[in-house]
């Protein structure tokens, strides 16, 4: 007898389990698939909410040859999101720059930064400017962005 209560609870908790699935995963990642070996990245991101609009810049995250990295952890289908990345042996080799002829400068430091509202744009008060590129993530909630020479 108790093995059939113990078996009936145990699928009673299966039951409940599936009628609340877990959330999807919801990220923007970054993978360095260069010849370049690290990358440092930057980030942009500008959303409207309620008529107003926001946004941030933040860096850097180092990102080795060959791998990813999670830039941001929540849902990204909202976002504009815009990239700048440089080689670390190489800080002339860059991924930057708008496409048709768009310009996307935001604010950035030499050191780990976050910019947040109108300190991130231009003119900066802090940091200098350069021109990051736009990533097209379709109103995706996950997506992942590969960095190629």
């Amino acid at each position: 007898m108790r093995y059939l209560i113990a078996l009936a609870a145990t699928a009673a908790v299966f039951f409940m389990l599936s009628l609340h699935p877990a959330p999807a995963a919801a990220s923007f990642k970054v993978c360095n698939q260069t010849s370049q070996g690290r990358l440092w990245v930057a980030d942009a991101v500008t959303w409207e909410s309620h008529g107003d609009s926001y946004g941030e810049t933040q860096g850097w995250w180092g990102i080795d040859q060959g791998s990813c990295k999670t830039l941001i952890s929540n849902d990204i289908s909202s976002y504009r999101i815009y990239l700048y990345a440089y080689a670390e042996n190489d800080t002339s080799s860059t991924w930057s720059g708008a496409r048709k002829s768009e310009d996307n400068n935001f604010c950035v430091d030499t050191v780990k930064f976050l910019f947040k509202g109108d300190d991130m744009d231009t003119p900066c008060s802090a940091g200098s400017s350069r021109n990051f590129r736009y990533v097209d993530t379709s109103s995706y909630n996950d997506f992942t962005y590969t960095l190629n020479d």
